[in-house]
């Protein structure tokens, strides 16, 4: 198989290589948040990346890309290729954190500017509808007027962009694709001048060696933190279904309904009770049981 020629942009270095440009990150922020007329952005500057005050473990306390446009809106754009579980909340943090911040430089409350923050994610956070692209914002549950409009957030769940490149009709949609896919493409897919400035960006052959390398660290150091919280989830879905299997045990609930349920094997709920609660001074060993439950 050859070498791909475009680099993953949903990588951090490549994303914020991708957005160092004003000219894409116009082109990407006008597109998917559907910014027209007198809210499309013509200028724009970057700010500085400050640190959010985050408690300890968190990932870290600053976003991919922070600008303002010609009217002072602040957006906040980060990439997020591996679930975490506290994402919606920290991002609510950046949000409001931005906003307050403000007042910190002297600015009066009346002329506090809004702030957006666009969040690409490559996992599912809404689980109940396919939409991909979430719009949130704050609004009366009654008349639905929306008068507290100064943080508003946007979220692209790229799992759930299921069109073709040849399906995609607009910038918003073949951004989308690209951010998706691009590191699956052996020539630029669309004609958009952006778009394809974009692909020669991400091209491999277009990296300096010291940029290439900070790529791959990147790279193994995501698909590490990613082994490693498989890992625990799948330690902690099974511990739960010994638990459920245990408890289903004791209330009488016959061996073949508990393996429908839990899909815990029948070698292992056939043995005696005292080895499924008390494992440790059972028969088995923590690791055999963990293979039983998969026989």
């Amino acid at each position: 198989m050859s070498e791909q020629r475009y680099l993953d942009p949903k990588n951090d270095v490549a994303f914020k290589k991708l957005f160092e440009d004003k000219t894409r990150l116009m082109s990407f922020l006008n597109s998917v948040l559907h910014l027209k007329n007198d809210r499309s952005i013509i200028d724009l500057d970057y700010l500085p990346q400050e640190a959010a005050p985050l408690l300890p473990g968190y990932k870290k306390g600053i976003m991919d890309v922070r600008c303002k446009d010609q009217a002072g809106h602040q957006f906040l754009v980060e990439m997020q290729k591996d679930y975490v579980v506290e994402f919606l909340q920290r991002v609510q943090f950046y949000g409001a954190y931005a906003y307050v911040s403000q007042i910190a430089k002297g600015t009066p409350h009346l002329q506090l500017k809004d702030v957006v923050v666009l969040a690409v994610v490559n996992y599912t956070i809404f689980q109940d509808h396919d939409i991909c692209v979430n719009f949130y914002e704050m609004r009366n549950r009654e008349t639905h007027d929306n008068e507290l409009n100064s943080i508003s957030y946007a979220f692209i769940e790229l799992p759930k962009f299921k069109k073709s490149k040849e399906e995609c009709k607009t910038v918003e949609e073949e951004w989308i694709y690209t951010l998706k896919n691009a590191q699956e493409e052996l020539t630029p897919p669309f004609k958009d001048e952006v778009l394809l400035d974009a692909y020669d960006i991400l091209e491999r052959y277009n990296w300096d060696q010291l940029a290439y390398e900070s790529y791959l660290a990147t790279k193994i150091s995501t698909d590490e933190q990613a082994a490693t919280q498989s890992e625990k989830y799948e330690k902690g879905l099974e511990d739960g279904l010994l638990k459920a299997a245990k408890m289903m045990l004791e209330l009488g609930i016959s061996i073949d309904v508990i393996v429908e349920k839990t899909g815990l094997s029948k070698k292992l709920l056939k043995n005696p009770l005292a080895d499924l609660i008390g494992i440790d001074k059972g028969r088995y060993t923590t690791d055999e049981v963990m293979k039983l439950t998969r026989e």
